[in-house]
Formats: C-alpha cells, sequence, structure tokens
C-alpha cells in the first residue's frame, strides 16, 4: 500500500517516513496540499491540472538553508579577492603613471662597489630592493634625481630633476668645470631658519653649541582681543581669498564665542583653538613686514632678528599642540589647520616639513571623505567647502611635488569629487560680504577655482610627460638624457604634444581675472607689455590676478626648464624642439620677473606676500643659468636685463626677509660668472678680445675653458659628476650650499673670503 494513499496505518505497524519536498508546484502551495516531488505531482495529476513551479528553488529545511548560507559566503571571499586584485592593479598603474620613482640614497659600500658601473649616472640608486607584496619586481623607469642636505643636519633628501635644486646643481657643475677653480670655504656660517633651528618653535641656546635648540624657555603668546581683531582684518581680504578653506561666517561666531566662554574681565584670554592660533600666526608673518625696522625690538636672537618668516610662530607652536588631540579623530578643522601650518611652514624655511604636513593633511582629508563627492542630503554651503578644502590640497601638492621633484600622494582614480562652484551664491553661502566684481562672472572663489583647474592641467601633463621620459630613458639604458643630444630631443617631443593643454586652459580664463596690458599687449603671453593694473579693481582681485599669471609662468618655467642644455657639440644630431623649449623657458621667466618687478616698483599689492618672492626667486635661478647655457642667443639681452630687474625686487624683499637679501647676493655673483662666459664667447667673434679665443696660445686652463663653452666635452650637468672622482662631488656639495641658503630661506652675511674676487 502507498502510504501517499492510505488514510491510516495500523495500530502496530510503524509510522512511514514522509518524504521532504524541496519545493511544492503552486497548486499545492496555494492549497497548503501535501505534493511530492515528482512532475506533474500526484494532486495535480489526479485533479487534471496543470503543475507549474514559478520562481527558483528556496531552501526548505535548515541544512538546505545553511548549505546555502556556506556557498554564499564563498561566493563574497570570491568577489573580495576579486576587489582586492583590481585595487592592487589600480594602485601599480597609478604609481607608473607618476613622474619617478621614490629613491633609497646607497650607503657608502653599496656606493663604492658601484662607481665604476655608474659613471654616466651618479645618483643612480643602484640599493633598490623589492621585497614580497611591495610592488612590481622591477623598478619603474625614471629620470632620475639627486640627494642633498638642505637642513640643519647633514641627512640628505631627494629632489627630483623638475625642481630648482636639481638645476642649480647642473650650474655649479658646469661653472665649476668651466672656470676650472675649487669653490672657496664660507668665512660665516649663514644663519638660516632651517639651518639654525630644528623647528620653527625652537630656541636657539647661547651656549657652546649654538645649534641646539632649546624648547625649555617658550614664550606664551598673549595678545589683547583688539590686537588679534587687527590682524585677523587682514585675512579676509588676503589669504582667505587666495586660500578659501573657512567658512567667514562661522569662523566669526567661533571666535567671538571663545572670548564668550573665557570670562575673562581684562579681556586679555580667550579659550583656546587650534584654527584661530594657526590664522594668526600666518596674518602676524605676514603684517610684520609692515612695521618698520627701527621700531623693532632690540632684544633680538641673533640671525633671527628683523626675519619676518619666524613672527607669529609661537601661535604656531600653540596651534600645533592643540592639534595633537585630533589625530585619531580628525575633523574639518583639523584639515584646516594643518593646511594653514603648511603654509606657515612654507614661508619659515622648513620645506620638507611642510611636505610632510601635506602628506598627513591628505591623509587626515581622506580619512573625513573629503576625495568622495559629498551627498546631496548635506547643506549646499557645508557641501561646497568640502569640496574647497580638497581642491586646495589638491593645488598645493601640485605646485609642492612639482617644485620639488616628489611623487604625487593623490592619484585621480581615487578622487570622486568634483570642482567646487564659484558663483554668487556659493561665495555668499560663507557670509563673505565681497560680492561679484565685473561682469557677474567672477567672485572671490573664481582666482581658487582657476588655480585649481590650473593644477589638473599641468598635473595630467607632468605625469604624463615624465612617465614617457623615464620609458626613453630605460630603452636608451640612461638616468639621464644629458649625455645623448638624441634621447633629449625625443622627451622634447613628448613635452610639445602636451602644452596645448596648457594653451587651452589660459582661453578659458575669465577677463576679469586678466591683468590688461599696455601697449596693445595680451595677458598671459610673452610679448612684454607692461601691465595696466586696474586701481578701482578690489585690492584681494588685483593681487589674484597678478598670482594667477605668475603661477601659469611658474608651471610652464618647471615644465621647459630641464631642456636648458650646458653643452653644444660639434657635428652633433640637430635638436630643435629642445633649443625652442630652452628659449620658451627663459621667456617665460622674463615674463615673471617683469610683471614682478613692475608690481613690486609700483604697487604694494605683493608687499608681505612670502610665496610671490619664492616663485620670483624660481624664475630668477632659471633666467641665470640660460645666460650660462646661452651666452649668445636672440633672448640674451632680454635675459640680462630681467636679472637687472629681478635683484632690484630682491633688494626690496631683503629689508624684511632674509632670503630676500641673500638671493640679490647671489644673482649679483652669478650674473658676474655669466658676464665672464660671454666675454669669453664673444672674443672669439671679434679679433681684439682677449681670453679663450686661441686655446692653442692661451694656455692649458684657457683651452680646457674654451673646450667646455665649444662643447668638446659633450658633457652636461651632472654627468660630469661621476663617483670615482671626488673633487667634482665636493664641488657639487660646495655650489649646493651656497645655492641653498636661498632655496632654504637662509640668511647669507657673506659667501666668499673678504680677498676673494667673486672666483669659486
Amino acid at each position: 500500500m502507498d502510504p501517499f494513499d492510505s488514510p491510516s496505518s495500523s495500530p502496530g505497524a510503524p509510522r512511514p517516513t514522509r518524504k521532504q519536498v524541496s519545493r511544492a508546484c503552486d497548486w499545492c502551495r496555494a492549497r497548503r496540499v501535501k505534493c511530492n516531488s515528482e512532475r506533474p505531482c500526484r494532486a495535480c495529476e489526479s485533479k487534471g491540472i496543470p503543475c507549474v513551479t514559478k520562481g527558483t528553488d528556496e531552501p526548505r529545511s535548515l541544512p538546505q538553508a545553511l548549505r546555502e548560507i556556506e556557498r554564499l559566503k564563498d561566493r563574497v571571499r570570491e568577489l573580495e579577492a576579486e576587489l582586492e586584485a583590481c585595487h592592487l592593479s589600480s594602485a601599480a598603474t597609478a604609481v607608473q603613471s607618476t613622474p619617478a620613482s621614490i629613491c633609497i640614497p646607497p650607503s657608502d659600500a653599496q656606493s663604492n662597489a658601484d662607481a665604476n658601473a655608474n659613471a654616466n649616472g651618479p645618483l643612480r640608486d643602484t640599493s633598490l630592493r623589492c621585497t614580497p607584496g611591495a610592488g612590481p619586481a622591477k623598478a619603474n623607469a625614471q629620470w632620475e634625481g639627486i640627494f642633498v642636505a638642505t637642513a640643519r643636519s647633514e641627512q640628505t633628501s631627494y629632489y627630483g630633476p623638475s625642481s630648482a635644486f636639481y638645476f642649480i646643481s647642473r650650474i655649479g657643475a658646469y661653472i665649476g668645470k668651466t672656470f676650472q677653480q675649487s669653490f672657496q670655504e664660507r668665512t660665516i656660517q649663514p644663519h638660516g631658519m632651517n639651518q639654525t633651528l630644528a623647528d620653527p618653535t625652537s630656541v636657539v641656546g647661547h651656549g657652546p653649541d649654538t645649534g641646539a635648540a632649546n624648547t625649555a624657555r617658550v614664550p606664551s603668546p598673549s595678545l589683547s582681543r583688539a590686537q588679534e581683531e587687527y590682524f585677523l582684518s587682514t585675512f579676509w581680504e588676503g589669504l582667505h581669498c587666495n586660500v578659501p578653506i573657512v567658512d567667514e561666517a562661522a569662523f566669526k561666531r567661533h571666535y567671538n564665542a571663545l572670548w564668550e566662554q573665557s570670562g575673562s574681565r581684562t579681556l586679555r584670554e580667550r579659550k583656546d583653538s587650534a584654527l584661530v592660533d594657526i590664522v594668526l600666526a600666518l596674518c602676524i608673518q605676514s603684517s610684520s613686514t609692515f612695521i618698520p625696522r627701527g621700531a623693532t625690538p632690540s632684544a633680538v636672537q641673533p640671525g633671527l632678528q628683523h626675519d619676518a618668516t619666524l613672527a607669529g610662530r609661537w601661535h604656531y607652536r600653540r596651534c600645533q599642540s592643540l592639534s595633537l588631540a585630533d589625530m585619531e579623530s580628525p575633523t574639518i578643522a583639523t584639515v584646516q589647520c594643518q593646511i594653514f601650518s603648511l603654509l606657515y611652514l612654507c614661508c619659515a624655511s622648513f620645506q620638507n616639513t611642510a611636505h610632510m604636513v601635506l602628506a598627513q593633511a591628505i591623509r587626515q582629508a581622506t580619512v573625513l571623505g573629503l576625495h568622495c563627492e559629498p551627498p546631496t542630503s548635506m547643506p549646499r554651503s557645508e557641501r561646497e567647502l568640502r569640496k574647497r578644502i580638497w581642491w586646495v590640497l589638491f593645488t598645493i601638492e601640485a605646485k609642492t611635488c612639482t617644485k620639488l621633484g616628489r611623487p604625487f600622494a593623490i592619484h585621480s582614480s581615487q578622487v570622486s569629487v568634483t570642482l567646487p562652484s564659484d558663483d554668487a551664491a556659493a561665495a555668499s553661502l560663507s557670509g563673505s560680504s565681497l560680492g561679484v566684481y565685473g561682469s557677474g562672472r567672477v567672485t572671490y572663489l573664481s582666482y581658487a577655482l582657476q588655480c585649481q583647474r590650473l593644477s589638473c592641467a599641468a598635473t595630467q601633463m607632468y605625469h604624463t610627460a615624465w612617465a614617457e621620459y623615464g620609458e626613453i630613458l630605460l630603452a636608451e639604458g640612461l638616468t639621464s638624457p644629458y649625455k645623448n643630444p638624441e634621447t633629449l630631443e625625443r622627451c622634447a617631443h613628448v613635452l610639445t604634444a602636451q602644452m596645448p593643454a596648457l594653451q587651452a586652459w589660459v582661453g578659458e580664463v575669465p577677463d576679469d581675472l586678466k591683468t590688461a596690458r599696455q601697449r596693445h599687449g595680451r595677458p598671459f603671453s610673452l610679448d612684454r607689455s607692461p601691465l595696466e593694473i586696474d586701481t578701482l579693481a578690489p585690492t584681494y582681485l588685483q593681487r589674484q590676478r597678478l598670482y594667477l599669471e605668475m603661477l601659469y609662468h611658474t608651471l610652464v618655467t618647471n615644465l621647459y626648464r630641464p631642456f636648458i642644455t650646458f653643452y653644444h657639440s660639434p657635428g652633433a644630431h640637430y635638436t630643435p624642439a629642445t633649443e625652442r623649449h630652452a628659449a620658451a623657458c627663459v621667456n617665460h621667466g622674463i615674463a615673471h620677473i617683469l610683471i614682478m618687478h613692475q608690481a613690486v616698483k609700483e604697487t604694494t599689492l605683493l608687499a608681505g606676500w612670502h610665496e610671490f618672492f619664492l616663485l620670483h626667486w624660481n624664475a630668477t635661478v632659471t633666467v641665470l643659468g640660460f645666460l650660462l647655457a646661452h651666452p649668445i642667443h636672440p633672448s640674451t639681452a632680454h635675459a640680462r636685463d630681467a636679472i637687472e630687474k629681478s635683484i632690484e625686487v630682491c633688494d626690496v624683499y631683503g629689508a624684511h626677509f632674509g632670503v630676500a637679501a641673500s638671493a640679490a647676493s647671489i644673482a649679483r655673483c652669478l650674473l658676474v660668472k655669466a658676464d665672464q662666459v660671454m666675454s669669453s664667447v664673444s672674443s672669439g667673434i671679434f679679433a681684439d678680445g682677449p681670453g679663450l679665443t686661441e686655446p692653442e696660445t692661451a694656455g692649458q686652463g684657457h683651452a680646457e675653458n674654451w673646450g667646455m663653452l665649444s662643447g668638446e666635452d659633450n658633457g652636461d650637468g651632472l654627468a660630469w659628476l661621476q663617483p670615482g672622482q671626488p673633487a667634482d662631488s665636493e664641488q657639487l656639495d660646495e655650489f649646493m650650499d651656497w645655492a641653498l641658503t636661498v632655496d632654504s630661506f637662509n640668511s647669507l652675511e657673506q659667501f666668499f673670503a673678504p680677498t676673494s674676487d667673486l672666483g669659486f
């Protein structure tokens, strides 16, 4: 008897076990009738109706459900493994797109062992090793940089080929070889901030070890409310317009609440705030240049006297102390403090510290998700503020990494946040009263937006060009292209293909953000026409116009500068692209100097702005290098006139910045050397000219100089500095120490011995 048909069982017989059905048919499920696993089932067959089961099978028992859970867990693990593999592949691609991989300086033993093998690349790092999981087994191709000490210690730092440090090293090597003279030792040590102090808040001791920092005696900043409000009033139409990362209305409410919560009857103390302290430090740093030198206190420590770069450092110190509590749980204010801190450090000469603070700010911003598009549920004012903070960070990193020649920390493949708005509504959301200017397209936020677009274009060009440079060098088996003009020419063609992106950006800049020119000249051009400064425009807008154009010239100069060569080989392959890039580089540098000179001489728009001077020095050293490399060129006369104007600018800034006074001295010394090179070359044109005209009768030293100038050595810059030649290495160190007095913002009192005739 079939148990399915049997209504009952005999009392003595065991009850048969009913077969489990994983899923009943639709008719049995609807009527709650027993169903078997056959199709058609017994019930449907007996009724004569279709036996249909719609949908997917679902587990109907606990064992089946557990098996399904295990299957889904396995699938999740498989998908996570695939996602992780995709992330690793994207990261490897992003690293390969950076201009250079991080180099580790080789040990002395390794350097000695590989000295002969690296005759053409003394700075090549042969100690690079790949560890399991650390990346590709093959090192990324790159145009290698240099290692040089730039701070108080002897520890070296890496600077890439796009940096001014790298270019200065090439200038030093060229001068040392050309004049066949070693550098003289300096009789007075420079009193630079980063070479005198371990950090901006150190107090220099007066004992035998004058370089030791004594942080026990640290003064506490104490300003009245009226004094603080005076300095803060300079912020809103000053730095805030260039770095719009705070909400003006929210900041003012926060500041007023600090005084109300302090309960101070004398109004001499407010409640602590890291954000207020760092804003005050920046305002004091820039405003201190307006104080007449005769009004400064006489009891200032030696080496720090009258140097505005360290003004406000105790407010900076208190900001750092207060910010330590937010490291684990950062807030928007924490990132704002980090951005302002790195700006302060950059102006105070601590470039490496500023670069590390920048990396920390980027990490904190990613912790807060600022790299992601804000949700639409968030108020628009908050969304716009988050966007502005992230893109200001991006712009600062673009300028810093191209200036120092170091890899980027931000990769576009991991960023989804869009650019912020600059319309009138966005500007009013922050409580600003600056409003709209001109045709209605420009607000105080427009400058920052244009800087961000320029940085995006320049960064993409930088990544693409330097990655292709590395591939070209790898194919040629070289570490720098200066030994082979054809290799450098190939690199020049790579950059030529990238330049239209910057020209496209220039065409999109609103006219209200351009400084007009006299004599029908064009902004952002190389026509050297004088500025037509609109004195009726707001002060912040006049400054933004100047800064935007000078930033453009700086970025283009840095891209072109590696193509200034110090060799001219007879019979060598013709390199028109390289020559065009060198000419374009010096012309952009000249344009920058002319803008700076007129603005400094005729206005006070740039007074107290240390960053403008940093851009100015970058242009100055570039033009000086071109003069040495191209003593006879259509742009040489204009370049020399520009250096004279550049020295005047340095003298103006030198009244308050020790670095500027040092820059003026260095520029004068290099100009003397450039004049000597030009005189030597011109002596070969005019019959009566003395010098290097006839190497066979001029003596051995002159013959070698002539050979260098005419290109018989076919070597450039770092190609002369071979590991087995310590004398050349010492020349590089001497010259870098000398030049870094400017790039590290040192105050130099005397370069050479009193009997020196500016000789090396």
